[in-house]
């Protein structure tokens, strides 16, 4: 073997030894063209059928027990108070949205079962790995409105929260109705949902890793109406086991959602109970009904 042989043996080595699951990279509007027609604009209604909130959902296929079946994928924050909730993907009339069959309080997720959706909608391809400082990020959303709105940035830092533990905090610029939209690398896998942001600090976002999204278990599903408090009847949970959830603190991390509105906060919520204990989700639902205050967003 020569000189020159032996060089290239671990050139060799190295390339064949790749990760495998690493897709070719691609330019943005290759990966807008690719994944674009998955992601939608989100309507939401109350219960007297006005028009609500608006943000954005995706098509993914995020539960280990059903690997093909597709759901849609939003924030939790966007759909409180929803009496009905219609996505709109591009080039296609509105989907009416169907039960909760997951959701999590704390990052604020939550997941729809869709039935009837065109076949042309593929699922999302979801990656549990966080994206590295400096990699390059584009998200689609429906921002201020506008749906399909592109933007692109870099993965600022991996930040640890005492509420929510790991964030993606992410320079790509998102708006009022971006909540829900993916956040995608340049091989077109999706490794976040894009949540909140900092209002005068535009450069200053964040997003809850796809990680926390693989982790959510599939229910039997539930009523919208009920599961967001949009109806007076007892509220129930969408899992088979009620599980127990800490109410998040005053203090938000980070304390600006993007989304139309801002929540009431939990000082409002539970006026009559400054001490919380820890609750199911429905025990929360129940004394938001008794103390007759909306399980809604308010406006700004």
């Amino acid at each position: 073997m020569s000189i020159i042989q032996l060089l290239l043996v671990p050139l060799l080595l190295a390339v064949t030894s790749q990760d495998p699951q690493k897709s070719p990279a691609m330019d943005l509007e290759d990966l807008v063209r690719k994944v674009g027609p998955s992601v939608g604009a989100l309507r939401v209604f109350d219960r007297d059928g006005d028009l609500s909130a608006e943000g954005t959902a995706f098509v993914a296929s995020p539960f280990a027990s059903d690997p093909k079946k597709r759901f849609l994928v939003t924030n939790r924050h966007v759909v409180l108070g929803a009496s009905a909730v219609q996505v709109i993907f591009p080039s296609q009339e509105p989907f009416t949205v169907g039960p909760v069959v997951a959701y999590d309080v704390v990052q604020d997720l939550v997941v729809f079962s869709l039935e009837g959706l065109p076949e042309g909608i593929v699922a999302l391809e979801l990656s549990p790995v966080l994206p590295n400082v400096g990699q390059r990020l584009a998200v689609i959303g429906n921002a201020k409105g506008l749906a399909n709105s592109v933007s692109d940035g870099v993965t600022s830092s991996t930040r640890e929260f005492k509420d929510r533990g790991t964030m993606i905090q992410m320079s790509v610029p998102i708006y009022h109705g971006s909540s829900g939209s993916p956040v995608f690398t340049s091989n077109g896998k999706v490794v976040g949902i894009a949540t909140s942001g900092l209002d005068d600090a535009q450069s200053i976002n964040f997003a809850v890793p796809t990680s926390k999204l693989l982790a959510l278990h599939c229910g039997a599903g539930i009523a919208i109406e009920i599961w967001s408090g949009a109806s007076r009847s007892a509220p129930a949970v969408p899992i088979d086991q009620p599980k127990k959830t800490p109410l998040p603190q005053e203090e938000f991390s980070p304390p600006i959602l993007a989304s139309d509105s801002t929540p009431l906060s939990w000082a409002e919520v539970l006026e009559q109970d400054p001490d919380p204990k820890v609750v199911t989700d429905a025990e929360l639902l129940k004394r938001i009904t008794e103390t007759n205050l909306p399980w809604r967003v308010k406006d700004k």
